[in-house]
């Protein structure tokens, strides 16, 4: 035994694997023939798919306006009640109006006053009035020639003032400064006033003659003279030099700077000279100033009496009908100030909330009544991720809580731009306007909302549950070789496990997927297993997952609050 066990070892392990597998079949499969798998079919057929988003809110009037009044005053009539219906026009209320018709009154004088002129140019100015221009003109001339004499004796003081200012800084401290190499102690006085205008210096240099000491003198001028203890000149322009001896070493030299800036009276000097300058300019600007403002006053006078004397020209003759205009523009604000104190339904509807009352005081900030559209809207609210979807012109279903019977039509017509944050969520008002009014609608009614994201027709389509994923591919189920009896809604019975078959989906909703590739009208798919020897029954779930054939799997698709089906 052990010699054939040893030469038959992988035959006889081929045989026991088969009996094995033999008996698990046995017990599993076929001992249970009498319970076998069901597979409930369904075929992919044509349908229209209506993709729609739910909301909840309420009836709102589409126009609720707090009338208040244009003006502040005392209300001094009121003219409505709640419930009343008024028309667009109707007056309303009254504020006092004493103060706009004193307005009023004093604009229809300006224009009365204004067309009056208006005659005036169109017939020309009178003999008396041709008189006074003329003399204006010759007031003017005068004046004219007054400015300019002005002007030539503002130069001429002026003028003398700066020459004074620009002396006494040029002379201001005036010294010899002796030169570094000079040498015993002779010293130099410098006397009399500059009174030439340039700036600069005179060097005076030591020299020896066989008639004694003299001094020689360059820079402003140029010349030479005895050194002597009394006055002498320097130059020709007032200036005077005094040696305290007549012994003076040869060479030594000494600079006379005009001015001596180094002094200690020059900078007080320098601005007074810069004062007098800046004075001098400002003068002749004013006295300038005046001739340009005398002449335009003679060219006025001239061009008022050229006026006077010809006949109104077009320019005139439309400055004074703008005064005209303008005279009207006033009287159209006065007479709309007057207008405002008496207040008006802009629109048809129902008065509410009128507690006003006469003597009360009415401002722009005080409602003294509300009035309502009869036109009525629901405003519904929506989070963040459904108003994304939606858009203005979108289709809606609307139906009312109080009035069960009644469903109307209506599409969205506003969005709000930002949302509300209430305990973290988002949320937008979306507001639906009905396509046909009823009077059994009351705003402050509860409302409900389908709107209509998207409509596909004439597509094919599975019911959701047949519909399975694996990793982002998406499947479903068929039998290889369908019964004949494949609609038995308890399933069929099928030999064969089914087979995975490839799709490509589109649009969904809460019931069915579109099947844009991998089906064809009329095939059937698996949307249930009914395992009776299993503890439930397996479909397709709205939960991710995968699905393998004969077990529940999920499938992936656009969440949808309501949707509907339609087969062809």
């Amino acid at each position: 035994m052990k010699e054939f066990y040893a030469k038959h070892k992988k035959k006889i392990i081929i045989v026991a694997v088969i009996l094995v597998a033999g008996g698990i079949y046995w017990k599993f499969f076929y001992k249970k023939a009498d319970a076998q798998v069901r597979y409930v079919l369904e075929t992919a057929s044509k349908q229209t798919i209506t993709q729609a988003i739910s909301g909840s809110g309420q009836v709102k009037a589409l126009s609720q306006l707090d009338i208040k009044p244009l003006v502040s005053g005392t209300l001094v009539q009121m003219k409505v009640k709640d419930g009343d219906q008024v028309k667009a026009g109707q007056v309303l209320a009254v504020v006092d109006q004493r103060n706009a018709a004193a307005s009023l009154a004093q604009a229809k004088a300006s224009l009365d006053s204004a067309e009056a002129n208006y005659q005036k140019v169109i017939s020309g100015a009178t003999n008396q009035e041709l008189a006074v221009n003329q003399l204006s003109v010759q007031s003017a001339q005068n004046g004219l020639d007054k400015a300019n004499k002005d002007l030539d004796s503002t130069k001429r003081q002026q003028d003398t003032l700066v020459g004074n200012a620009y002396r006494n800084m040029l002379n201001s401290g005036l010294a010899a400064t002796p030169g570094s190499g000079n040498t015993g102690s002779s010293t130099v006085t410098v006397s009399g006033a500059y009174i030439g205008t340039d700036q600069g210096s005179y060097t005076i240099s030591i020299y020896a003659t066989g008639g004694g000491l003299r001094f020689s003198y360059s820079g402003l001028e140029t010349g030479d003279g005895l050194v002597d203890t009394v006055p002498k000149p320097l130059g020709t322009k007032g200036l005077y030099v005094q040696f305290s001896s007549t012994s003076i070493p040869v060479n030594n030299v000494w600079t006379v700077s005009l001015p001596n800036v180094t002094s200690s009276g020059y900078l007080n000097s320098y601005n007074s000279y810069q004062s007098a300058l800046q004075s001098r300019q400002d003068a002749i600007d004013n006295a300038q100033q005046a001739i340009v403002s005398a002449q335009n006053s003679l060219d006025q006078a001239k061009a008022n009496l050229a006026l006077k004397q010809e006949p109104a020209t077009a320019d005139q003759i439309a400055s004074a009908q703008a005064q005209v205009s303008s005279a009207k523009a006033q009287l159209l604000n006065a007479s709309t100030a007057y207008s405002n104190t008496i207040i008006t339904a802009p629109f048809d509807g129902a008065i509410t909330q009128a507690d006003a009352k006469v003597g009360d005081q009415a401002s722009p900030s005080t409602a003294i009544a509300v009035l309502l559209t009869n036109q009525k809207v629901v405003e519904i609210s929506l989070n963040e991720v459904d108003v994304a979807k939606v858009q203005v012109g979108q289709k809606a279903t609307i139906t009312f809580d109080a009035l069960s019977d009644l469903s109307l039509t209506g599409h969205i017509t506003q969005i709000d731009l930002v949302g509300t944050v209430s305990q973290g969520v988002v949320s937008y008002n979306v507001q639906i306007s009905l396509d046909n009014q009823d009077d059994r609608i009351k705003p402050g009614m509860s409302a409900n909302a389908n709107i209509i994201l998207d409509v596909k027709t004439d597509v094919l389509a599975v019911p959701n549950s047949a519909i399975k994923t694996l990793g982002n591919n998406s499947y479903v189920e068929v039998l290889a070789n369908p019964p004949a009896n494949a609609s038995d809604p308890s399933g069929v019975i099928s030999v064969t496990p089914p087979v995975q078959k490839p799709v490509q989906i589109g649009m969904s909703n809460d019931e069915v997927t579109e099947i844009t590739s991998g089906l064809n009208e009329g095939d059937s798919v698996v949307v249930q297993t009914v395992n009776p020897a299993a503890t439930k029954t397996t479909q397709t779930q709205s939960s991710g997952g995968f699905g393998l054939p004969g077990v529940g799997g999920g499938g992936n698709f656009n969440r949808v609050i309501r949707s509907t089906s339609t087969g062809r």
